[in-house]
């Protein structure tokens, strides 16, 4: 069974996160527009139960907008996954991300903290796309 993160919206994440992660005014995936995104991963553990443990857990991650729209300084916030190599792989996929210099809004996207929720799901139990607008 394959598993795939997705990407959601959520308004009150940031308090989730460290100090570190909020020193600049965060912003959210409903706020930027997202000019590049590789598709998520299909990782997939061997000879686990992790997809069963983490099926549906979130936790987020905070980076930094650069001038040129590129995503830096990536980090996962707390989470409960078991399988902790899914954290890595989607703040790395996360941090190829290039979004528009301006937000949705109309102001500068540099110097802010983009907060993603990432979700886990097994793609053999639904069709999910890479980044919703957290529309259920």
């Amino acid at each position: 069974m394959k598993r795939a993160w997705v990407a959601i919206v959520a308004g009150a994440a940031a308090a989730a996160l460290g100090v570190s992660a909020l020193a600049a005014e965060p912003v959210y995936l409903g706020d930027v527009r997202i000019v590049h995104q590789p598709p998520p991963s299909g990782y997939q553990p061997e000879g686990t139960n992790f997809d069963l443990e983490d099926q549906g857990k979130t936790f987020d991650i905070s980076c930094t907008i650069a001038a040129d729209g590129r995503l830096s300084a990536c980090e996962a916030g707390e989470n409960d996954l078991y399988d902790q190599k899914f954290v890595d792989i989607a703040t790395a996929n996360v941090s190829q991300w290039v979004v528009a210099p301006q937000t949705v809004a109309g102001g500068p996207a540099a110097g802010k903290t983009l907060i993603v929720t990432v979700q886990f799901n097994r793609t053999d139990q639904t069709n999910l796309a890479a980044a919703s607008d957290g529309a259920k």
